[in-house]
């Protein structure tokens, strides 16, 4: 989870924004995140502070600045950002800094950015061949008691990547001298999700980002190859029939979760890429604002934004607009998606009530369990839009 923050200059004034947040700030103040974001190291600022102000500044100083000044504002607003985040309907810390720092000092090297880029597309590349042209196993298991077993072996193998997913984030932040605060786990949207505070990144530079950003698809991609090894060197022998499924599902649903990852229109991994790739703090905001702002020429769309706000926002961005028009088409999915969801729980909700204690098996309490799953997921959704829409509205008439 990152912090996301933009600088401006309007007539003589100059703002901070941080997730969309306003604060103003000094003309040294925005000099110093200015060159901070043109990659410049802090003793390069300082006698660049030196030479356009005529005062006296070390490294030290500059650190300082931004550690007393500027560090607060972004752990603020990523606090606030963690607390009421609408997309995520819980959130829970598992592990503290202390408590993982030595997992993740011996993968420290792995981040090196010549080795990493040198990887990181060709492992990438591999796991997502495997995943489209990997053939499933010759023999299966039909027997619902232990499908269950072994689809509980793959959720616990898939959170355990995850996890170490995770731990790739906090690795690569520690080998630029940033220490990720925690790790967790929630509910974003629909998704079960593990999260990495790494809001210290923000002063790195770009390429450092980009890495810090894919660090945890790079580790799921070396592991996939080792899973990939495993299930090779059996699947074509006489091998245990559940061991082999379980190496299967494990290597497709590893190299899933990278491919997801990557997706940029939901905040997973991707969505920073494109953000940092491309200058583009504050996008998902950004966008919604860019849509809003149009659908309100045709629509008494409750939806209010000062002038100075649209000014800083940017919305003539190119990089912004294409966002804009595909995170468009990927909501038209999902509302059609989660509509088909809806359908199918209504119209089976009459057979979830004819349940006898008499023909229960495995089988029948699997498919009630994933019928509870659905209902679990509809009303989640159903509250939490119209909970938005109710907010949205009573703003508007405030």
């Amino acid at each position: 989870m990152q912090t996301t923050y933009d600088i401006q200059e309007n007539n003589g004034k100059f703002t901070l924004a941080i997730n969309g947040i306003f604060y103003n700030i000094n003309e040294i103040t925005y000099f110093i995140l200015d060159s901070i974001k043109q990659e410049n190291p802090l003793q390069r600022v300082a006698n660049e502070v030196e030479q356009k102000f005529g005062v006296s500044a070390s490294e030290k100083d500059i650190a300082q600045i931004l550690e007393q000044q500027i560090n607060p504002l972004f752990e603020k607003q990523h606090k606030v950002q963690s607390d009421n985040a609408g997309s995520f309907w819980f959130k829970k810390e598992l592990l503290t800094f202390n408590q993982y720092e030595t997992l993740i000092k011996p993968i420290r090297f792995l981040y090196n950015p010549v080795l990493f880029w040198t990887l990181f597309f060709p492992v990438l590349f591999t796991n997502l061949y495997w995943l489209f042209n990997t053939a499933r196993p010759t023999t299966g298991i039909a027997d619902c008691g232990a499908t269950i077993g072994l689809n509980l072996a793959v959720y616990g193998f898939l959170f355990l990547l995850i996890l170490i997913h995770e731990l790739g984030h906090a690795a690569s932040a520690l080998k630029f001298n940033v220490k990720a605060k925690s790790i967790g786990f929630g509910f974003y949207s629909i998704f079960p999700v593990f999260f990495a505070d790494i809001t210290g990144i923000w002063p790195l530079s770009k390429n450092k980002r980009m890495i810090t950003n894919l660090a945890g698809i790079f580790i799921q991609g070396l592991l996939g190859i080792l899973i990939y090894l495993a299930y090779r060197s059996i699947s074509g022998s006489d091998g245990n029939v559940f061991l082999i499924n379980l190496l299967y599902l494990v290597l497709m649903a590893n190299a899933l979760t990278m491919l997801i990852n990557l997706f940029p229109f939901f905040k997973f991994d991707g969505y920073w890429c494109y953000s940092d790739l491309f200058n583009q703090p504050n996008l998902g905001k950004r966008s919604k604002i860019l849509v809003l702002t149009g659908l309100r020429k045709f629509l008494p769309i409750p939806f209010r934004l000062n002038k100075e706000q649209l000014e800083a926002m940017n919305l003539k961005s190119i990089p912004l607009w294409i966002y804009t028009f595909f995170k468009s088409l990927t909501n038209i999915f999902l509302i059609l998606f989660i509509g088909s969801i809806i359908l199918s729980v209504m119209s089976n909700i009459g057979s979830m009530g004819s349940f006898s204690f008499s023909t229960f098996s495995w089988c029948t309490a699997k498919s009630l369990f994933m019928r509870g799953i659905l209902l679990l997921i509809v009303g989640r959704l159903m509250f939490k839009y119209t909970k938005v829409l109710y907010k949205v509205t009573a703003n508007y008439f405030k």
